[in-house]
């Protein structure tokens, strides 16, 4: 057998191409094992190489007059047949690897016999058990399966037969094949019973010589990578990553400390427990907060420990775009740990959410997705003095009531406004409410004199687009979308009077600070926080000098 080494291969599929060691998680023969093994089907290069191997042999079969058959036949098997020459000494290597290798075909192929011409009688297969009966002191390349026949009648010849093979296989052979006719002008066929064909091919050969030994728990990834790799609707590394994943082939700190006891095993997110796989992607406080803020709401402590379990149970419970959801939720959490580890910044599960909608949308360029991670650019909104202004804003806290504030400016004074407590689930979710406020103070304000137009000022950019673009899919987070399309039925029913503007988040600090009141007051439990909130107190003028236009 061939023995190609594979470095080269093998360090580009790692993605490493200079010098010196590096740290791999799965072997690479593993990795060339078919998928239904839990491999990615990578080719053998060794093996391939036999392969087409073989594939000479199975011409030297069956092409005898051919010139360098001949001459093969002459100088290493000519009398006693191809399948009973051994190596000589001063043999070629060719002709060492062909001995060697012949035996993957040996109880693989049969003549189908025509006119039996082509066929020597001893030495090669054409009758039942022939590898295990060749046993003659006649010469072997001179008898030929055609004159095996009694040529008056057309049957075998029973007396050659046995003294060749003996009675039974005689019988054998005259029970269940066909005697060859001499005037059939249709030669002898070389059969290869692996192939629907008949004939040799590299691909099947490889298949052949590629019988892999099952490992506990390869089928059950297999299965699973089998599944993926059929999923049109993944994009190609992001499947690649998922068999990493399930093959525990990921650089994880836990993985990587089995390997080098100085590197610590502990997630270097929350520094609480070991990295593996499921703390990773489920446990880790920032990730079950991804999972419960995502579309699909789901609570991670329910989910197995071991990460192809956790895998198998929820995938069949997901339909098309709930698989898409869970798969690139996976993947965006692995490039947010990354990016902690590697290049030190902080965890931020909004982006996260905010990528996965990207993918939702198909998009799937890194670039275009990176550059889609922002919303488009607004341009900044010139506060003047004689419009009428909502500002509205939001005071969130995890584990806390979330504070709302909308003021009301008319010509830049302060003629109503509003502050309340509420439960948000997320920092934009809070924002999506306290514009809600907005409108609805807006409206009121409007139902009086329709003539007016209001602008409603918001430091939340996402919402903005969200609202102005009449789409509430591109959000990060699913919790606020049936509000975001609250706001957007509001604002296609009062487009003509509302309009809806991006601003610094200086331009909106009296609402930020009457946010903030509301949800201390609430904290510290002060009971109704409408109640003896006296703006001036809080360093919210009631005047609008000017100046503050000008400086926002």
């Amino acid at each position: 057998m061939n023995s190609y080494n594979q470095p080269t291969i093998a360090k580009f599929f790692r993605g490493k191409l200079d010098k010196g060691r590096y740290m791999t998680f799965v072997a690479w023969k593993s990795i060339c094992k078919p998928m239904e093994q839990g491999g990615l089907g990578v080719r053998d290069l060794a093996l391939f190489g036999d392969a087409l191997f073989l594939k000479n042999v199975w011409e030297m079969m069956r092409q005898g007059d051919k010139l360098w058959v001949q001459i093969c036949q002459a100088k290493y098997y000519p009398k006693i047949g191809f399948w009973k020459a051994t190596n000589t000494s001063g043999a070629s290597s060719l002709w060492r690897e062909t001995v060697k290798i012949r035996k993957y075909l040996q109880e693989d192929v049969q003549w189908e016999i025509n006119n039996g011409k082509s066929i020597y009688a001893l030495s090669q297969p054409w009758y039942p058990n022939w590898a295990i009966y060749q046993g003659s002191n006649l010469n072997e390349t001179v008898k030929k399966v055609s004159e095996l026949i009694n040529p008056i009648t057309g049957l075998w010849n029973m007396e050659e037969l046995q003294g060749l093979f003996g009675s039974e296989n005689a019988a054998v052979i005259q029970a269940g094949i066909k005697p060859p006719d001499p005037q059939n002008e249709l030669q002898d066929r070389l059969i290869w019973h692996k192939s629907k064909t008949g004939r040799f091919s590299v691909k099947e050969g490889y298949k052949e010589l590629h019988i892999p030994v099952q490992q506990e728990g390869s089928a059950t990834i297999g299965a699973q990578w089998v599944m993926i790799n059929n999923w049109k609707f993944i994009a190609p590394k992001v499947k690649i990553f998922l068999w990493r994943l399930l093959s525990r082939a990921l650089p994880l700190a836990n993985n990587i400390h089995g390997r080098i006891r100085v590197i610590s095993p502990i997630c270097q997110r929350c520094g609480q427990e070991n990295e593996y796989e499921s703390h990773c992607f489920f446990f880790c406080p920032g990730s079950r907060r991804v999972w419960f803020e995502g579309r699909l709401g789901l609570r991670t402590h329910e989910q197995s420990l071991d990460i192809t379990q956790a895998f198998i149970q929820t995938v069949p419970l997901l339909d098309e775009e709930g698989i898409k959801v869970y798969v690139y939720t996976l993947w965006e959490l692995w490039k947010g740990r990354n990016e902690v580890v590697m290049q030190h910044k902080q965890f931020d599960p909004v982006k996260i959410l905010r990528a996965v909608n990207n993918w939702m949308r198909g998009v799937v360029d890194e670039q275009q997705s990176q550059s889609n991670q922002q919303p488009l650019k607004i341009p900044g909104y010139e506060i003047k003095r004689d419009d009428w202004h909502v500002m509205v804003d939001a005071s969130w806290q995890q584990s806390t009531k979330t504070g709302l504030a909308c003021i009301m400016y008319e010509q830049g004074t302060i003629t109503s406004w509003s502050c309340n407590v509420c439960e948000a689930h997320d920092p934009f979710h809070a924002e999506t409410l306290a514009m809600l406020e907005g409108f609805n103070l807006a409206v009121q304000r409007l139902q009086e004199d329709r003539n007016k137009m209001v602008f409603v000022l918001s430091d939340c950019q996402n919402l903005v687009v969200a609202v102005l673009g009449l789409n509430a899919d591109n959000i990060p987070s699913w919790r606020a979308m049936a509000d975001v399309q609250k706001l957007i039925t509001l604002y296609r029913n009062w487009a003509s009077n509302i309009h809806v503007k991006y601003v610094r988040r200086d331009a909106v600090k009296p609402a930020h600070i009457l946010a903030n009141h509301a949800r201390i007051g609430a904290q510290i439990r002060l009971g109704n926080v409408m109640e003896n909130v006296d703006l001036l107190e809080l360093g919210i003028d009631l005047e609008m000098d000017k100046n503050y236009f000008d400086a926002t």
